[in-house]
């Protein structure tokens, strides 16, 4: 039954996660007076690379025994021309490093990364998400692969591992972590230090729901570029997302009851959110450090039986090696 939480705790985390960077600050800051205003515009060109190093980290908690897992790749976000904006494709995906991983998982890992060079992201010239190329592919790999390795789970389940791969899903994923990097900062106007919060209704692309989400928006001070550098030509953007309570448990428990086939699933408790940090140059949005880790946790009665608390983090680094040059 714990094991099945576990998945069904990552088809709740896609549920709801999705669904918590689709925004961005709408409110903007005066443009004379104090304190100083950081104008953030996108400046990517078509025709350029980014190498890219990242470190991804996850720590599950699952029937008192903490799990943590690590891998090392790296990558080149290419930039190609398309009509009004540019395609983003990473390309010579590969594992440097892993830890905790076992080879099933390992091997899922490498090939989505390698699906993921068959996909690209189509943003607009102000830097917003226009739509995925390419996910129809990626879905058929991916589903055969993950059903093959949850080949004895309940067919309800297995359902839900299809849906996690499905094309709408897995554009809304991309987009949501282009959101988190570059897309929900593009185009605004923020007071150096001031927070800014914004609420809004978002649908979740796996169960069509609308789940209200608050985002924190903050440019949190000037900064070095680069470990090493002692000039503040950077600015640090800080994001933190997090879905109502209420509507986040309600959502939970008709989607567990409906996929255990259990009207008597309860949820005890819950908690999602979203952190992320970006080290950036304001003009151009040109990235040299982005952080985002995903956190969820769960706590689950069904019938009489408590089940023990299930958690999952995923914690993401990347540091960028080459910069795309300013239009």
């Amino acid at each position: 039954m714990t094991r099945y939480f576990r998945l069904l705790l990552a088809f709740a985390g896609s549920a709801i996660l999705i669904s918590c960077a689709s925004t961005r600050p709408t409110v903007d800051a005066p443009i004379d007076g104090p304190p100083e205003t950081i104008s953030l515009r996108f400046g990517w060109r078509a025709g350029e690379t980014i190498e890219v190093d990242e470190r991804r980290e996850t720590v599950g908690l699952a029937m008192g025994t903490r799990t943590v897992r690590s891998i090392d790749t790296t990558w080149t976000l290419a930039t190609e021309a398309v009509e009004n904006g540019i395609a983003l494709r990473v390309q010579d995906w590969m594992v440097q490093a892993s830890e905790g991983f076992d080879p099933q998982a390992l091997t899922l890992m490498n090939i989505a990364g390698k699906l993921g060079e068959a996909v690209r992201l189509v943003v607009d010239a102000h830097g917003a998400a226009v739509r995925l190329d390419g996910s129809d592919a990626l879905e058929e790999a991916l589903s055969g692969t993950a059903l093959e390795i949850g080949a004895d789970l309940p067919d309800a389940v297995k359902d839900s591992l299809r849906a996690m791969v499905s094309p709408a899903v897995v554009e809304a994923r991309e987009i949501d972590e282009w959101n988190l990097f570059i897309g929900s900062w593009s185009g605004a106007d923020l007071s150096l230090g001031t927070p800014v919060e914004v609420t809004e209704h978002a649908p979740s692309p796996l169960t069509g729901e609308a789940i209200e989400v608050t985002v924190r928006f903050v440019a949190s001070g000037r900064v070095p570029c680069r470990n090493g550098e002692t000039e503040a030509h950077c600015v640090r953007l800080e994001l933190e997302s997090t879905p109502d309570a209420a509507t986040v448990s309600g959502m939970l428990r008709r989607m567990f009851g409906a996929l255990l086939d259990r009207p008597d699933v309860q949820v005890l408790s819950e908690s999602f959110r979203i952190r992320a940090a970006l080290i950036a140059e304001a003009d151009g949005l040109i990235p040299h450090r982005f952080e985002r880790s995903r956190a969820a946790t769960l706590h689950v009665q069904v019938g009489a039986q408590i089940l023990d608390p299930i958690s999952h983090e995923e914690t993401i680094v990347r540091r960028f090696n080459q910069t795309p040059p300013k239009n």
